[in-house]
């Protein structure tokens, strides 16, 4: 598919009231108000398409910038390239999708080095997000994971509001996948109390860890 062929179709696939939705999220500038099964299935269908990743970013409208994520050749996928992505990302809901794009790719481990402890919103919240992605593989020891714990209790008051939500995440990540780390978990938890997150016009909730670990539990068990 060439670039116009996809932004007619996702243009034709928008909706007011998913606009709406949106920009209730955060959402700013153009956009489409295209679903994520809409957005899954022109994924499946383009596969990897790295120059038109290019082109939809560059196009600068929301729905293409996810469907870019989603197309981008991880190989490919370079520092200073993903510098200016980060850069132009003023959303939550664009920063996890740039965030899943690198966790999939050999950047991983640099990211998590360099914008864990950045002071920009996207860049750490993008860092702590890798520490779920390695949790999640099986790529944490007990020390790492202390180390990460010992990190999030003395940052995450003073963190920006969705670098908090996604330490919130790393600890369910932590503990969730790591069930030597469990009892560290429950712990640092306790003594750091709910973790306060601004959703803003959402719905969307702060999940507490532990209860979700246990949730997490279960399923893995079925």
């Amino acid at each position: 598919m060439v670039l116009t062929e996809v932004l007619t179709h996702l243009e034709a696939a928008g909706s007011e009231q998913t606009r709406k939705t949106y920009a209730r999220h955060g959402i700013k500038g153009e956009c489409f108000g295209v679903g994520y099964a809409v957005l899954g299935h022109l994924r499946k269908k383009i596969k990897i398409d790295n120059a038109l990743s290019v082109e939809l970013w560059a196009s600068g409208i929301h729905d293409a910038r996810v469907l870019a994520c989603m197309v981008t050749d991880t190989a490919a996928l370079t520092r200073m390239r993903i510098d200016s992505m980060v850069d132009a990302i003023d959303n939550y809901a664009l920063a996890g999708e740039l965030g899943d794009l690198i966790a999939r790719s050999p950047l991983l481990m640099e990211v998590h080095d360099a914008w864990r402890f950045d002071t920009g919103e996207w860049r750490s919240a993008i860092g702590w997000r890798m520490v779920s992605a390695l949790a999640s593989k099986g790529n944490v020891s007990l020390d790492a994971g202390r180390a990460y714990l010992s990190e999030i209790e003395v940052g995450v008051a003073a963190a920006p509001n969705r670098t908090r939500l996604a330490m919130n995440s790393a600890l369910i990540s932590l503990g969730g996948y790591n069930h030597g780390l469990y009892e560290d978990v429950v712990a640092c938890s306790g003594r750091l109390g709910p973790i306060n997150v601004d959703h803003g016009d959402t719905g969307c909730k702060t999940p507490d860890p532990v209860s979700y670990i246990q949730k997490m539990r279960v399923r893995q068990k079925a």
